[in-house]
């Protein structure tokens, strides 16, 4: 099942106004513009921009995303879930 240009749309990803912030102040000017941008906002309406995208802009030092529950194999969804109680 692949991906037709018919049913894809392309997404322009927006740049960051400020990447790898650092101080409390650049942090604040990186919350606000995640909560107003324009842009931002457009894409999470569309479900394209996620909580993890805000992660990332952010700089998170840990990020991980998988495939939905219902999508690991049992083993690894157990593993996940041991991960996840141990908040690791």
């Amino acid at each position: 099942m692949g991906c037709g240009k018919q049913n894809c749309t392309p997404v322009a990803m927006p740049s960051l106004h400020v990447p790898f912030a650092k101080t409390p102040d650049e942090r604040e000017t990186l919350r606000h513009w995640l909560e107003q941008d324009e842009v931002v906002q457009d894409l999470r309406g569309r479900g394209v921009w996620t909580e993890f995208s805000d992660r990332i802009a952010s700089g998170a030092s840990y990020l991980e995303v998988g495939e939905h529950s219902a999508q690991q194999k049992p083993a690894r969804l157990r593993e996940l879930e041991k991960l996840f109680g141990k908040a690791e």
